[in-house]
């Protein structure tokens, strides 16, 4: 309860931060950083506030968009047929919500100011964490804004200048520069040297970025929408119910919901509380929902969560327009010295002795012109050039590598499957066999398993329905049957989800089994006046309420913390 208490406290902190700073320049105030984190090491940061006091010294807010006519659809995920947006991404165990929705924003801002759809140049999170530590880091969170005036400063704090470089030149470690992340800093640090050797020569610059204040109203959803028609995907907060079981829990409602028409809904409200970060990239009005709507949104908890990443949301909902809107531009004639773009043309099947062609004719340099093809065809053998021809002697899966140089001696790869002799389906939807009554406390036993047509090992992706970050497990033969405790803490319903994944990555639909774990009603009966009694006197037998099981939220908090 203490901990809950103190949550709250930040909370009204950042709502009185929010309403001055709408009003007048945040230079040199306190500030208040979203720490998209809750207390549970096993969860990628998707919970409770944090604070932290650092100096800003640039103003804080932009002017809101003049309202324009927007029509009831519009989606930057199939603008004029074409997918502007970049993949979701997994911050995993790093509160780096804020600095995912940032980029992840920019990377589609320079699809559409490019022209190019399909460039995805899938800038470096890790950048950010290691070169500008003022931004934010894995423990406190951030803000987008933030992170994009530190992208942007190209004094000391901005590591001496303005812009950002690939993900190739400073892969993501989900560790930021003091060794922190969810499990504490009892990591190696990883530091700002560890990019790449050139890092200069890939900077991306970025020419303007704002926020400004929505306060949920219909203007603002209509400036909210304006915003992302005319300039892009915004960054924006919202309020991550990871603390209830149940429907309204968002972060279970997303190992449920894969479909793009389903949308999360909840009437409950929570007022001036944010706890992580998102991107906007579209909208749908529909006049048979409550609130006449919903936004399309990119997450960063990987693509096996909502669909493909991405999911709805109801206007209104979870305060997901009325917090902090960020935007980020990006000037196209900027001089950028771009990577090649490497496309080994996806999946490819074959008979044994038959020739193939492998095509790499989608692959492009934007700037300047690939110079070099190189194959690997994954049987030891080597070939050259846009199209080449192979002959496998063995049925088999082969790994497939596409290698690409341009005229500035960048170098990109992509990578694929050849199948010879035989097809590849995804395993079964797996089947789960256990209780589905019980109680809360006690460890139950569950047994997974599922085909692979092709008698493939296969892994297995469970969400037990709660806060809890999902796992693979395996691999396993297929067939085998795995067995799984699993102990909830909580009287609540629950829903089991699992999807199994082959050795070459190709999954199943999702299986799922509903739990109910009850409150022992004699008990509780039992119990009725004495939980009344202790509500007169919330200070008295502290120990004794503790034994009989009354101080529960801190007993569970104390479980929480734990784990």
């Amino acid at each position: 309860m203490k901990a809950k208490i103190i949550c709250i406290l930040v909370m009204t902190l950042l709502i009185t931060t929010a309403v001055s700073a709408t009003q007048t320049s945040i230079k040199n105030t306190t500030y208040e950083n979203c720490g998209c984190c809750n207390e549970n090491e096993k969860i990628a940061r998707y919970g409770i506030m944090r604070e932290q006091t650092r100096p800003i010294d640039f103003d804080g807010t932009s002017t809101i968009p003049i309202i324009m006519d927007t029509p009831d659809y519009f989606n930057w995920m199939d603008f004029e047929g074409q997918d502007w947006t970049t993949p979701a991404k997994n911050q995993y165990y790093c509160g780096s919500c804020w600095l995912f929705s940032a980029i992840g924003a920019l990377d589609s801002v320079i699809n559409i100011r490019e022209g190019r759809a399909d460039l995805d140049v899938d800038l470096s999170e890790q950048y950010v964490l290691s070169c500008l530590p003022r931004a934010g880091n894995c423990t406190w969170g951030g803000w987008p804004y933030v992170a994009y005036y530190y992208i942007w400063n190209d004094r000391e704090s901005g590591n001496n200048c303005n812009g950002i470089i690939p993900e190739s030149c400073f892969p993501y470690k989900a560790i930021d520069a003091d060794g922190g992340n969810d499990y504490g800093f009892d990591n190696e640090p990883v530091l700002c040297e560890e990019k790449c050797e050139n890092w200069e020569d890939y900077l991306i610059p970025i020419s303007d970025f704002g926020r400004w204040y929505p306060t949920g109203s219909p203007e603002d959803i209509d400036a909210i929408k304006t915003q992302i028609m005319q300039n892009g995907p915004v960054a924006t907060s919202m309020f991550v119910t990871w603390h209830i079981h149940g429907k309204d829990n968002f972060f279970d409602w997303g190992w449920e919901h894969h479909d793009p028409e389903e949308y999360y809904s909840t009437s409950d409200q929570y007022p001036g509380m944010i706890n992580h970060g998102v991107v906007i990239v579209g909208w749908k009005d529909d006049s048979d929902i409550v609130n006449g709507g919903y936004w399309i949104c990119k997450n960063s908890w990987d693509t096996d969560w909502g669909y493909n990443g991405f999911f709805n949301i109801e206007y209104g909902c979870l305060n997901i327009d009325s917090w902090a809107i960020a935007w980020v531009d990006y000037n196209p004639d900027v001089d950028v010295n771009w990577l090649p773009n490497a496309n080994a043309g996806g999946i490819y099947y074959s008979d044994v002795g038959q020739e193939i062609t492998f095509d790499a004719s989608d692959s492009f340099d934007h700037e300047g012109e690939i110079i070099s093809y190189e194959w690997e065809f994954g049987d030891g053998n080597h070939g050259s050039g846009i199209t080449a021809v192979h002959t496998y002697e063995s049925q088999g899966a082969y790994p497939l590598k596409l290698i690409v140089v341009d005229n500035d001696g960048n170098t990109a790869n992509d990578t694929s499957r050849v199948f010879v002799g035989r097809i590849n389906e995804p395993p079964n939807t797996p089947t789960i066999d256990g209780p589905t009554t019980g109680g809360n406390g006690i460890e139950y036993t569950y047994k997974f398993s599922t085909i692979d047509p092709e008698g493939d090992d296969v892994t297995y992706l469970i969400c037990w329905g709660e806060i809890l970050a999902p796992e693979w497990y395996g691999p396993y033969s297929s067939g085998e049957e795995i067995e799984l405790n699993y102990t909830w803490m909580e009287e609540s319903e629950y829903i089991i989800n699992v999807k199994a994944k082959d050795e070459y990555g190709f999954k199943s639909d999702w299986g799922r089994l509903e739990i109910t774990m009850p409150k022992d009603k004699q008990i509780n009966s039992n119990f009725e006046l004495l939980n009344w009694f202790f509500e007169q006197l919330p200070n008295a037998f502290p120990i004794l309420k503790y034994i009989m099981g009354f101080a529960k939220d801190s007993y569970n908090q104390n479980i929480f913390d734990r784990r």
